[in-house]
């Protein structure tokens, strides 16, 4: 049993809330598609592509968000408030959470290290070019690279993801509680209080599931022509050969998590929508 108190204020109908998010979900999940393919046409030498997923995880997670907050109000003389602290890691999908931390932190690795290994391209482009001098002073270029020209724009727009993705979980974490409990206390197996937490799940599922889509593509991007530019400078040093390799391991990897992330978002979505043909929480 979880101990509340009784308070004048507002609460929201769970079902009401349901579809709010179900709608805002789903208009992120088509908004974000559009942005991505317009976008994505925006730069010939491929930023437009390596920004696409971001903004497409920019505005899933901006629109869970509004689904949160957006919430219609009544009122009651008999609201019963939780006492019991909720925590954003409850709500978590625990293994795609960490697969998403690591890639996300993999991706932001790559890109500062490959802004500072990069040069000029013959363009004036920053960034743009990896030069090695070899040891009898012949030098190497190779390119494209993911220096500060593809660097700047991905790790702003992945830092406003994930800023995105704070804000919505604190969201969801923070939405009040709905349904009324006159007996001053509320069951852990009450329908409407699990059907909640149901609710909260799939918002957060959906919000890291966004944040995968939005780190995969790029992450995979990068460390694909990243390799492909170290593979064209004949006198590598070993770090960069372990650079190399690691990058190709993470190839795979970015897949897997991008098609994890996806079946997520499409999963939580048609689930959504079936939820909405079902009999009302009463």
């Amino acid at each position: 049993m979880r101990s509340v108190v009784s308070t004048n204020g507002p609460s929201v109908d769970l079902r009401q809330q349901a579809g709010r998010s179900t709608r805002w979900s789903l208009a992120g999940l088509v908004g974000g598609l559009v942005g991505a393919l317009i976008i994505s046409r925006w730069d010939p030498l491929g930023r437009g592509v390596l920004l696409a997923a971001p903004l497409f995880g920019l505005v899933v997670l901006v629109s869970v968000c509004l689904g949160e907050t957006t919430a219609r109000i009544s009122w009651t003389s008999h609201r019963q408030a939780s006492l019991l602290t909720r925590r954003v890691r409850e709500y978590l999908p625990t293994r795609l959470t960490t697969a998403v931390i690591i890639a996300t932190t993999t991706l932001t690795i790559s890109l500062i290290g490959a802004t500072f290994a990069g040069s000029t391209d013959d363009l004036g482009r920053a960034g743009r070019s990896l030069t090695v001098t070899c040891l009898n002073g012949v030098t190497n270029g190779s390119g494209p690279w993911p220096g500060w020209f593809y660097a700047g724009p991905l790790l702003a727009l992945t830092g406003l993801g994930a800023a995105a993705a704070a804000v919505a979980l604190f969201a969801i974490v923070r939405r009040s509680r709905p349904g009324y409990h006159h007996s001053g206390q509320v069951d852990d197996a009450d329908p409407t209080t699990t059907a909640d937490d149901d609710l909260r799940r799939r918002s957060a599922r959906t919000v890291v599931a966004a944040s995968g889509v939005a780190v995969a593509i790029p992450l995979g991007g990068v460390t694909t022509f990243g390799a492909i530019a170290l593979i064209g400078i004949e006198c590598l040093p070993l770090a960069g050969r372990v650079v190399q390799y690691g990058w190709i391991a993470v190839i795979p990897l970015s897949t897997i998590l991008l098609g994890w992330s996806a079946m997520t978002l499409v999963g939580d979505g048609i689930a959504a929508v079936a939820e909405r043909w079902r009999t009302p929480i009463q």
